[in-house]
């Protein structure tokens, strides 16, 4: 039977080791991270695979933000990195968007990402407004054919008397 003090350090070294793996995690330089917290989702094509572990201002005033990989992931190195708005209520997270390199992100890495400056009301208000600018654009083509046709139909009628 184990004693009282090889208990304690068997306990001590094991805490050790867990303490000691590395966690998997990827460093995102952003030049402003509005609405960004830690705790906010970090997804891939959609699927979450981490979250934001700490945001802090890089030393040439950049926003340097710490996202934490729940594991192991070969995410290519020419994807797409964004903070976008996931909701109506503005709640932003990390996405990338898969890139077709075969070279890929180590653990540790430091990249640029963008910040989409636009939530989820104004992409749907930009996208409506696109459909009624095609629509106005239709309609006033058919307002110049049918104002043509008049201007025809006038011209018979006024030989005509």
């Amino acid at each position: 039977m184990l004693n009282k003090m090889t208990r304690y350090l068997i306990i001590i070294i094991i805490f050790f080791f867990i303490g000691c793996q590395s966690e998997n995690s990827i460093n995102i330089l952003f030049d402003r991270a509005d609405g960004l917290s830690e705790k906010s989702k970090v997804l891939l094509n959609g699927s979450e695979i981490g979250i934001v572990k700490k945001i802090s201002i890089h030393t040439d005033y950049r926003v340097l933000v710490k996202c934490k990989l729940y594991e192991p992931i070969h995410i290519p190195s020419d994807s797409e990195i964004k903070i976008i708005s996931t909701d109506i209520l503005g709640s932003k997270s990390i996405y990338f968007e898969s890139g077709s390199s075969n070279k890929t992100l180590s653990n540790n890495d430091t990249v640029a990402g963008l910040f989409e400056d636009r939530n989820l009301v104004d992409t749907i208000l930009l996208k409506g407004s696109e459909i009624i600018n095609d629509v106005i654009d239709e309609t006033q083509t058919k307002l110049d054919t049918l104002t043509d046709e008049l201007q025809k139909t006038n011209e018979l009628l006024d030989k005509k008397r």
